[in-house]
């Protein structure tokens, strides 16, 4: 099974596994989940992870909204 099917279908999933799964993996982010994800989004895109503004943005509202502490794991 590809690791991309443990993510939530949503608005953004396929953007969010193009640029965060190649430094870590998307199994990453959901071991990790929180509730504020913006600082780590920006902080990922200085580090290097390659998006536009735009990317991040669609990559910040996809993981708020699918992976919080309240959204419980498929």
């Amino acid at each position: 099974i590809p690791v991309r099917s443990y993510l939530p279908d949503g608005p953004g999933k396929q953007t969010t596994e193009r640029v965060c799964g190649p430094c870590h993996g998307v199994l990453m982010l959901l071991d990790h989940r929180r509730n504020a994800w913006a600082g780590t989004v920006t902080n990922m895109i200085r580090r290097g992870a390659e998006a536009t503004s735009e990317e991040a943005d669609e990559i910040g509202r996809y993981i708020s909204t699918y992976l919080t502490p309240a959204q419980p794991p498929k």
